[in-house]
């Protein structure tokens, strides 16, 4: 097949500088999301990692806790909590 051409425009997740800048403040809002959980003594954990091409960021926690990280989460302005992101079962 036929090379692009270098004019062509890249997709956005090749698009590194993009990503980087999506990726930073991914990062702070991750940052603060799990200070919040933490001084709170909620536990959590980020699952996958920053994936080069990726952008967003994946923190689980215990189901048990979701009215304890809705009042945490209420206490810090910068920050909103929503309900979802159940796994399916098959």
């Amino acid at each position: 097949g036929a090379l692009a051409s270098a004019s062509a425009p890249q997709p956005e997740w090749l698009d590194v500088p993009r990503m980087h800048e999506k990726q930073t403040v991914l990062l702070t809002l991750l940052q603060a999301t799990c200070a919040c959980l933490s001084d709170a003594n909620i536990p959590c954990w980020v699952t996958g990692g920053f994936i080069p091409h990726d952008d967003d960021v994946d923190i689980e926690c215990l189901k048990s806790d979701e009215s304890r990280i809705e009042a945490a989460i209420a206490r810090r302005p910068e920050l909103s909590f929503r309900r979802g992101g159940l796994w399916k079962s098959w």
